[in-house]
Parts: structure tokens; sequence; C-alpha cells
């Protein structure tokens, strides 16, 4: 009832005035920045970044840290989707990558991997060091590496870790002046042999080859998108395939495969956009089971015409062939979504004088512009796809207004979760983020010289537990009474476990009096766990000079080793969406519909009906076109509460909706069987 009452208060009073904000849509170009941008800030190297003044009260020894290395600037850090900290379960080993320079030694143009290997059963770190336990990568003479991306690759059954490989990749500055190639380098960890194994392969069309390396199992995969002449994104993207030899001991890396679709496109004036953001990969553990996705427009999409949904491909053949997945058609009506977002205008005005439903239509466009370039993913132990993604609801349906939203809309964080093998889609609600970005224009963020200045945004990250039961989702926000802008971060997280369907509640590894200064933070893909324990291995950068440089001294890379969640803590049910029809989110006063437990079912599954008066009351299953496939007919209850078992068994497996009945009213909810 809260949130109708806020329709009336804000939508009703405010929509003429403050409801709606124009988002870019007059090209996609504008959700983001130039490439060439960013090569011009990097281009002086030897001048670093100027940051902002510590905010007063803001501290940062809520949780424990030690120093891992340092760089020359923060440009190697700029794109959410590197992946510079890794983890491998069975070596216990944690490898960060990151551009050399400043107290730790090397220059501007080199490259250190650095690893550990006790620092989660000691509880403490005594590898990291700057002058043992790490690998050099050294580029002096034609160029310098740049936006580093590392893993650790293991050989299937070894744990040592000096067995290992470290496999770094990225975008190579030739001559210290153009970036027209990537380096795809490997050498073991015990840094032999001394000379490493180096490829530098030309650039196609103008792509950055720095998006998300991951895989597995000797099958590495690395993304990129191609840019046209003028420096931007084009439609489609790119995946690269290194495949581990084990004759030389190095990694075949192969020849592009282009990912595409027929993206939909939009007219704005004179301008064509053909909207997709926010690209990414992820893979499962095996390496060969993947995903390539991103947010845009599907040409064959009949609902949500001219709005950004998630799209995916999928590959079973470790990336030689992508086949594109349906969009989802039916994200407007999954409850754990409209019941956060906002509706549209008009359907909220008419709803709340009884004329007509709720009509939502989510803004999936959130989370790249909100979060530029962030659109984070894993692959679960059921080969299930999760996005963590910012979504908001559109303000009007119209054709012409498809990119309003509300400027007071609270911003809400989602993982969007496709099932692979239900072929069907659902969202979680993980929390509300209470600041925006610190935009690059704003007089907080970093100052470069030359310019332009570097802002940020939320460093969203998305980890799984190394057997893919568990997900765990990180992120930087700054409370509000400190700030509306994401100026003093602090690091919070949430996880879940897709087995059992319970989830921890969102936690704040930092104490928010305490503020913070945790910058640029980044999750390793798997995290480690030990006993009942999960530790989430993650770096940040603090404000340069808190380790007693000056403030234009090389930045400080900081490794966090108490981030962690127990199992005791997946203390909440996080099920499944029920559905909505557009007439079921008005509070009913009379009765509560749980969602059925277990879900999926397999066999029999339980709902819990709460009546607040005696009632007659009836459950239908229903398939998805609509067929009535079983009816339990529960009599008159008398107020109370009653356990409801559905006999699913001779159902096939698929997505089915039950609707309880109470006297007039009605509920539906979707359930999955299996």
């Amino acid at each position: 009832m809260k949130k109708l009452l806020l329709f009336s208060l804000a939508i009703g009073i405010t929509i003429g005035a403050v409801a709606q904000n124009k988002f870019a849509v007059s090209n996609n170009k504008d959700f983001y920045k130039k490439t060439a941008d960013r090569n011009i800030a990097d281009a002086d190297l030897n001048k670093p970044y100027i940051p902002f003044l510590r905010p007063n009260g803001a501290k940062k020894n809520a949780v424990i840290t030690k120093i891992i290395g340092t760089s020359g600037n923060a440009f190697g850090l700029l794109d959410g989707t590197q992946n510079w900290l890794d983890y491998n379960p069975a070596t216990n080993a944690v490898m960060f990558t990151h551009r050399a320079f400043g107290a730790w030694g090397g220059a501007t143009g080199d490259l250190r991997c650095l690893f550990s290997t006790d620092w989660f059963a000691s509880g403490t770190i005594t590898n990291f060091t700057a002058n043992t336990d790490s690998v050099m990568f050294l580029q002096n003479a034609v160029g310098a590496y740049r936006y580093p991306s590392g893993v650790i690759y293991n050989p299937a059954g070894n744990t040592d870790v000096n067995n290992a490989y470290a496999v770094v990749v990225g975008p190579f500055l030739v001559g210290g002046s153009a970036f027209t190639h990537s380096y795809y380098c490997s050498q073991k960890l015990d840094a032999t042999p001394s000379t490493l194994d180096t490829n530098l392969i030309p650039f196609v069309l103008g792509s950055f080859e720095r998006t998300n390396l991951s895989g597995g199992n000797g099958n590495l995969h690395m993304m990129n998108r191609m840019i046209d002449a003028s420096n931007y994104y084009m439609d489609s993207a790119l995946v690269r395939n290194g495949v581990f030899n084990t004759n030389t001991n190095t990694f075949d890396w192969g020849t592009n495969i282009t990912v595409s679709r027929l993206f939909g496109s939009r007219v704005f004036g004179n301008a064509v956009s053909i909207s997709d953001y926010a690209w990414n990969q992820a893979w499962a553990t095996n390496g060969l089971d993947g995903y390539v996705f991103c947010t845009g427009i599907d040409s064959t999409m009949k609902v949500y015409s001219g709005t950004q949904v998630p799209l995916i491909w999928r590959t079973w053949d470790g990336g030689l062939t992508f086949g594109p997945i349906a969009p989802c058609s039916y994200f407007d009506r999954l409850i754990n979504l409209t019941d956060s977002i906002w509706p549209t205008a008009l359907s909220a005005a008419q709803y709340n004088a009884g004329t007509g439903p709720l009509e939502f239509r989510p803004f999936f466009n959130a989370g790249s512009s909100l979060d530029d370039q962030q659109l984070p993913g894993v692959v679960d132990v059921n080969g299930d796809l999760h996005m963590a993604a910012i979504i908001e609801g559109y303000s009007s349906s119209d054709v012409d207004s498809l990119d309003y939203t509300y400027t007071s809309h609270p911003t809400f964080l989602f993982d969007v979760i496709y099932d692979a093998s239900l072929d069907s889609w659902d969202v979680r609600f993980i929390d509300q983020i209470f600041s925006a970005i610190v935009a690059d224009d704003n007089g907080a963020a970093f100052t470069t010289n030359p310019p332009p200045n570097i802002g940020w945004e939320h460093w969203i990250n998305v980890s799984k537990s190394p057997d893919g039961t568990c997900v765990f989702y990180t992120w930087t926000d700054t409370d509000p009474a400190f700030s509306t802008d994401n100026i003093s971060p602090y690091i919070k997280g949430r996880a879940w476990n897709v087995v059992t369907n319970m989830a921890t509640l969102s936690k704040n590894f930092i104490d928010p009096i305490d503020g913070g200064l945790y910058y640029y933070v980044n999750t390793a893909d798997i995290v480690a766990k030990q006993g009942t324990t999960y530790s989430i291995p993650m770096t940040y950068v603090d404000v340069p000079g808190d380790a007693g440089g000056s403030a234009e001294a090389a930045l400080y890379h900081y490794f966090i080793t108490d981030a962690t969640f127990s199992e005791s803590e997946f203390t909440e049910v996080y099920g499944p969406s029920g559905f909505f029809f557009g007439v079921d989110t008005k509070e009913v006063n009379s009765f509560n519909v749980s969602q059925n437990y277990p879900n999926p079912a397999n066999g029999t599954t339980s709902i819990k009906v709460t009546l607040a008066e005696a009632s007659n009351v009836s459950v239908e299953i229903t398939n998805m076109v609509g067929q009535s496939v079983s009816v339990v007919n529960k009599g008159r209850l008398a107020t109370g509460s009653y356990g409801i078992n559905l006999n699913v068994a001779n159902l096939n497996s698929g997505i089915y909706f039950y609707t309880v009945t109470v006297g007039t009213q009605k509920v539906t909810k979707k359930m999955i069987v299996k």
C-alpha cells in the first residue's frame, strides 16, 4: 500500500513539474564516452591524476587490508569489464594484475602480476610483496601495456601454484602514441621460462580487446567491441578464443568470432539509433559453455518496441559459434520487478482513479547510463546466467516518449537470470543504491592533466562459489546523509544460494559511520570457501597519499582480507517471481499467498495461504498457454494460515502458474517444475 500512496502523492502531484527527465536518446553514442577521450587522457603518462580532498570524517580502517602494488595513475582501471583480480581454488592462489610504477618500482609501461597463496588460509597475507611472488611483463622499447585483464590458468589436477600460469591480455600502446595492437601474454607463476610468451595481435576495426578475460579448463576468451572511424562503438562484438597447447605450454589464440544480431533501431530527426549497450561475457568453469550479453532492442521483439532489454547469445563449443536466445517478453509481469520499479505515469493515474490497471515498462538502460559499460555476470552450477543490472521504470509507454524516466525514481539493483534448462527469465531484487555516479564533470571527480576529468560509478561485481551454487554481488555506495553522489564509497554485498533459494541480507562490509574511500573495487569471478565461510577476493584503490606519499604520488592498490559471508547468514527465502497481470499488485487485505516451496518443484510443492476472514479457497494450476492442469478445492476455511500441498508429479518440466481464489479475489504466481 505504501507504493500506491507514493504514486498518488508523488506522481499525481509532481508529474507536470519534475516527473520526467529525458535521458540521452538522440543517439546511442551519448551513452558512452568516446574512446578517443580515454586515449587522450592516457597520453601524458608522467602526470598522474590529482584526487579531490579527502571528505571530512571519512576513514578506511573498517576492514583488514594490505597494500599489494602501486601504479602511476588510474587509467588502467577505467573499464569496469576488466578483471584484474583472479582466484584459483585448487592452488588457493589469488593473482592481481596492474600497471606498474611508483614506490614498488617499474616503468609506467610495465605490467606486474602478483600472487598470494596464504591470503585466506592464515587470515594474514605474507605474499603480495614487491620483490617476490610476482611476474613482471615489461615492454619499454616499442610501446606500453594498458588496461590489463589477468587470470590464472591451472592445469587439471595441479595443486602446486608454481605449475600454474599467469595470462594477461589488453590493448597495446605502440610507440607511446597509438593503440593498434592487443597483447596476449602468459608465463608460469614461478617465472619460468624467463622469456614470456607474448603475442601482439593487430586490432580488428579499432577494437579494444579488454572485456572480461575469462573461461576455464584451458579455454580462455577475450571480448571486445568494434569501433568505427569516429571512435564510436559499433553494433556487434568480437570474441577471441585461446586454447592451452600442452606441447608448447602456451596459449594458441585464434581469430575473432563476430557476435551480432539484427538490432532494432529508432529514428530521432535525422539520426538513426541502433541501441546496444553494456556488452559483456560469462563462462562456465569448463570454458566451453558461455554467454555473450548486452542490453538492446531485438528487431523481432513484438513487446517493448523501442525499449532496451537484456539480449544474450550462447555457445557450447568454446566460442566457435554463438546462437542468439529469444529476448524475454514478460519482464513487465515479473512481480519481483514490478514490486519495486514505478509504473508508467498514465497507468498510475488511471489505477488510482480505478479506471485501469498498472502498466510497467522496465528501463534496463539504467544499468549502462548510471554505471558506464557495467553489466557483470556469472554462470552458476545449473548453467544459468546471472547479470547484475540497475533497472528503473519508464514514465511513459508512448512511442515518442519511451526514454523518459522519473527524476526521483529510486535506483534498484537486480539479478537478471536466464534459466538455460527452461529457456525462461526471472529477476531477483538485490538492494537499493542511494547515491548517484560521480560524473566526469563533477567537482569531486579526479582531475587529470590534460583533461578530461575522470568520474566513477558503483563498481558492481558478481562472483560465484567454487562449485557454482552461490552467487555473490558487491557494489559501492555512499551514505545519503553524507552526499547524494558516490564520493565516499563504502562496500556492500549480498549472496544467494541458487540450489536452496536462500539468500543473505545485504551486508555493509564497512561501518557506514566511518564513511569510505574505496574506489575502483574489483572482485574475482570465483570466491574462496573454507569450512562454512566464503571469502570474496577484493581489491580497491584509495586516495593517493594515504600511504605516506604526496597527493601526486602513485596510486596504492589494497587487498581486502575479510570480505566474508558465512553459511549461517543465508536466512532469507529468495524465491522466483510471481506473475503480474495488471490487477494483483493492489494490496489484498483479506488474504496473503506465499511463493511455493520448493521452487523449482519436483513431485510436490507447498504454498501458504493466510486468511484475514473465513472464505472459500481454491487453487488452480495452469500452463504457459492458460490451460488448466490441476485444481485443488479446499472449501470454506476459517481465519488463519494454511499450508496447501500441490501435486506436480505428473506435470512436464516447464513454467506454470498457480492462481489462488479466495472468495471473489485472486492472486496468480509463477512456479517452475523440473
